[in-house]
């Protein structure tokens, strides 16, 4: 079952090549025809006919019919509040799963200039991941566990997506793409420039990263949010993140001390100072790019070696959701045009000693956590 969960969701279908939109309104069962395709008549039956939406097939159907143009929709009961929140305590947050800012394939320049740099720093990530800025990572599981794997659980947790299914738990995709889509047609399209710098690490870990400005495109938008958009805080990409996070709050991850930092990695190293020491490097060429964000994505890897691809496209605005253009469901997991097709060795190599040097750091922390936990044992 398609869960409404009492919210108001736009899709689209289509009659013989025409296109409109429909939608269930809260608590109500009832379809909404653009004007120029109002139907003559409705037909409690359940004839055969494509439709052209994101999600799987609702639980209740309607046929319309007008001048002989018959399809064929389906409306859910909405979900009340035990099931909603029986959802919910299926939602297990893993590492092979994201909500994130990449530039579009149509940006070609940011492309081609990011990939310059991760080539030249040796990014270990290059493969993994598109240049990116995660806004909800890690993200929920979307998939359902494997069979007859009782450790299936521990397996998601330590971000081994291998011993997950291919097949979608469709009420959590569901939920997690209802409430995405809710909280992105509070947002605008914005424009993004890549021109500043920053690192971040200490002595045991560096990362240089480029910034991603955010501004408004709209002056109405702009002019109805100019007194917060003075403020670092209140850029379109961290307000969009904040509003994820509200609609997700299970995925809070991201904001540390309450703030959003966004930022696109360029690579990895082993110390602040190193990753300090590779910006003037990048800033000998580097040009000011910029590019117009009018969609998220949903991304997925599947197993260790795997590379993080596209399983839905959510898309900014009112407007999209006007249209029942707000979200694409992919056929299957896509990979970005930019994204290298193979992981060379060299990357494989750059991947394996970062995993190293976070498995030691990793197993460091957990013996001076066991050494406390001793500590306070004896003097308790």
């Amino acid at each position: 079952m398609f869960p409404w969960n009492g919210r108001t969701f736009f899709y689209t279908f289509m009659i013989k090549g025409l296109c409109c939109s429909a939608f269930t309104c809260n608590q109500r069962y009832m379809c909404k025809i653009s004007s120029r395709l109002l139907p003559d008549k409705l037909i409690n039956c359940n004839r055969s006919m494509t439709t052209k939406t994101a999600f799987p097939p609702f639980n209740q159907s309607l046929a319309i019919e007008k001048d002989d143009k018959v399809v064929t929709l389906t409306i859910t009961t909405p979900l009340d509040q035990n099931q909603t929140e029986s959802i919910q305590n299926k939602m297990q947050k893993v590492h092979f799963s994201t909500v994130c800012m990449v530039p579009p394939d149509s940006a070609v320049d940011v492309w081609e200039q990011l990939t310059k740099a991760r080539r030249q720093l040796r990014d270990p990530g290059l493969y993994r991941w598109p240049p990116h800025a995660n806004l909800l990572y890690p993200f929920v599981n979307l998939c359902k566990p494997k069979k007859n794997k009782q450790d299936s659980f521990e397996a998601a947790q330590q971000g081994s997506p291998a011993e997950m299914d291919s097949e979608y738990d469709e009420e959590i995709f569901a939920e997690c793409m209802n409430r995405l889509v809710e909280a992105v047609q509070q947002i605008e399209p914005f424009d993004i420039t890549l021109e500043e710098l920053g690192t971040f690490g200490g002595k045991k870990r560096g990362v240089l990263w480029m910034y991603p400005t955010s501004k408004w495109v709209s002056p109405f938008y702009f002019a109805n949010h100019v007194a917060q958009s003075r403020s670092t805080e209140n850029e379109p990409l961290i307000r969009l993140q904040g509003l994820l996070q509200e609609a997700l709050p299970l995925c809070n991850d991201q904001q540390k001390g309450g703030r959003y930092a966004p930022h696109i990695t360029l690579t990895h190293t082993k110390t602040l100072e190193e990753a300090e020491s590779l910006k003037s490097d990048i800033m000998e060429w580097w040009k000011p790019v910029k590019f117009r964000c009018e969609e998220i994505y949903v991304l997925q890897r599947k197993g260790d070696d795997g590379q993080f691809q596209i399983v839905a496209t959510i898309r900014l605005g009112k407007l999209a959701a006007e249209n029942g253009a707000s979200i694409e469901r992919s056929e299957k997991p896509r990979a970005f045009v930019g994204m290298p097709q193979v992981e060379e060795d060299w990357v494989r190599e750059e991947r394996m000693k970062l995993k190293k040097r976070r498995n030691r750091g990793g197993r460091g922390r957990r013996s001076r956590r066991r050494s406390r936990s001793k500590e306070e044992g004896a003097t308790s």
